[in-house]
């Protein structure tokens, strides 16, 4: 069984003469995701497939290559570096997309190749400028001979892997903040164009939120630079948990206190609030279970309460901003009142109470049914 090398483990790369990138054709994030590259002898490359956990399966494989002719495939001159798989996921393409990128401080900058994914959109466009990355990107469309790969470890791995180096690679925003008063800003995920990525019930805790002085930001709606900005300029950043809040590993200096309010136990927020020194707030408990079990369909639960759960701790967060320490203390008296455990435990026992209602209700059913037919008419 594989584990997590220790974040001082040297990041490393290996050249490849002769390798060939067999490219997917899937645009999926999450599963199944084929493509990946070859050695000269034709045997599949470990370090080009993408891996999320330190234990088998993984997510990425390679395909079967088997009947390929090797005298029909696109031969391209010179050095690559391998990039791996360029995700139109925005969390995605920050973590993994990018994880290779830091090589560049080895090798220069020369042109990516790509196994999955399309041209730079502008928003991808943007974050490779910001990092120096305006350079060549290939995205074969069939197998491809690469006379000399360059496959560097990856310097992010979900769920719990940021390398040093890479962090201090990526961090390459650093604009000084405005200064001005203490500006609370919530990140909304109401506008999202795709629906299952909303969460019902939002729109009300930001309507609070708003009568509270709270600024409220769509992210997709304003460019990288501009999320940046904003992050660095907040007293605050509030907001259901998503990708928008890994934008903070582009900054050169620690962002303001995050406040994200949690529906899973995933490491990655933590993983990259502590090494790029972010103060961040994880609260469990404003979505329940809703008419089901399946706790990725979550939905947000007496909205305008959390809006003043949410407003209160940023109210003390700005009362204490000037102490570390104070800050860290209100961190754990919140966290500790909004833990996973204790949500977890309610979340499971509203379920047993509503299976349980469930079944009396059908026990009850037939009996029901004869005491109303047996009224008189």
């Amino acid at each position: 069984m594989k584990t997590a090398p220790p974040p001082d483990t040297p990041l490393r790369y290996r050249v490849y003469e002769d390798a060939l990138i067999a490219p997917s054709a899937s645009r999926t994030v999450y599963r199944d995701i084929d493509g990946g590259a070859f050695d000269a002898a034709l045997q599949p490359i470990e370090g080009s497939l993408l891996t999320r956990t330190w234990t088998p399966p993984q997510i990425s494989y390679p395909p079967d290559i088997t009947e390929l002719d090797l005298g029909a495939v696109d031969i391209v001159e010179g050095a690559h570096i391998y990039g791996g798989y360029f995700f139109n996921h925005f969390g995605h393409f920050l973590l993994e997309s990018l994880a290779r990128a830091w090589v560049v401080e080895e090798v220069g900058h020369l042109p990516f190749a790509w196994a999955a994914g399309d041209s730079p959109n502008a928003w991808q466009a943007e974050i490779l400028s910001l990092l120096g990355l305006d350079v060549p990107h290939c995205f074969p469309r069939r197998p491809t001979l690469f006379r000399r790969l360059i496959i560097a470890d990856p310097g992010y791995r979900i769920q719990t892997f940021f390398h040093p180096r890479h962090a201090r690679f990526l961090s390459c925003w650093g604009e000084a903040p405005e200064g001005g008063p203490f500006q609370k800003v919530w990140l909304s995920r109401t506008g999202v164009p795709d629906p299952r990525r909303r969460h019902p019930g939002e729109e009300r805790l930001q309507r609070a939120l708003a009568a509270r002085g709270w600024r409220i930001v769509h992210p997709q709606d304003i460019s990288v630079t501009e999320q940046l900005r904003t992050m660095v300029d907040a007293g605050v950043v509030a907001g259901m948990e998503g990708s928008s809040f890994h934008a903070a590993i582009l900054l050169k200096r620690p962002p303001c206190p995050f406040i994200v309010l949690r529906r899973g136990t995933s490491p990655n927020y933590r993983t990259i609030a502590d090494r790029k020194g972010v103060l961040e707030f994880d609260l469990y408990g404003a979505r329940r279970v809703h008419d089901g079990h399946d706790r990725k369909d979550l939905r947000l639960t007496r909205p305008e309460r959390w809006a003043r759960v949410v407003d209160d701790l940023a109210r003390r967060i700005a009362d204490g901003r000037d102490d570390r320490s104070q800050l860290e203390r209100l961190r754990e008296e919140f966290e500790s009142r909004y833990d996973f455990g204790s949500w977890h435990r309610r979340q499971a026992w509203r379920s047993a109470v509503s299976l349980a209602r469930s079944l009396v209700r059908k026990a009850l059913d037939p009996f029901r049914a004869a005491a109303r037919s047996q009224r008189p008419l």
